[in-house]
């Protein structure tokens, strides 16, 4: 994403970003299947101290990640349901990273959590400010064909009235 929106305006790159862009909705696939296949592991990170329970969280986060690459793959609402899962990876970050490095600020393993939960949170505004923008959207692109077809109606009635 990054190269292809940081590539010349001509070039194939760049006027494929949006594609890309779509593709990207294949990684919350896999994001949602590893809270599900992980679901006992993965409800331990979630801190006790927020309601209802941890398994609950751990499954509501799986659907989300399943509703956003259902929303970014097909393109209803795609720039909603990206930066809404930028939001939710930042949330990760804040309630599950952050205080985790904060207890143990020389473990390697919580450096490198962070680290990845950032690029994860950076990917996803990166999509979302691609899919939220009216340039790269095909309804943007074409011309203004009504003021077109209204001047040549205008020219065939100026020829054929002399």
């Amino acid at each position: 994403m990054a190269f292809s929106t940081l590539s010349p305006a001509g070039s194939p790159w760049f006027r494929h970003r949006r594609t890309f862009a779509r593709l990207y909705g294949i990684c919350p696939i896999s994001f949602g299947t590893d809270h599900l296949i992980y679901l006992a592991g993965a409800a331990t990170w979630v801190p006790r101290w927020i309601p209802p329970s941890q398994k609950f969280w751990i499954v509501a986060t799986a659907i989300f990640f399943f509703m956003a690459a259902a929303a970014i793959l097909s393109g209803i609402l795609a720039g909603l349901a990206a930066r809404l899962l930028t939001v939710m990876i930042l949330l990760f970050g804040a309630l599950i990273w952050a205080p985790r490095l904060a207890a143990a600020p020389h473990t390697h393993f919580v450096w490198s959590g962070n680290a990845i939960n950032f690029a994860l949170a950076a990917a996803a505004w990166v999509v979302s400010d691609v899919l939220c923008d009216p340039s790269v959207s095909r309804l943007a692109t074409q011309p203004a064909r009504p003021m077109a077809i209204l001047q040549r109606i205008d020219d065939y009635r100026t020829k054929t009235a002399v």
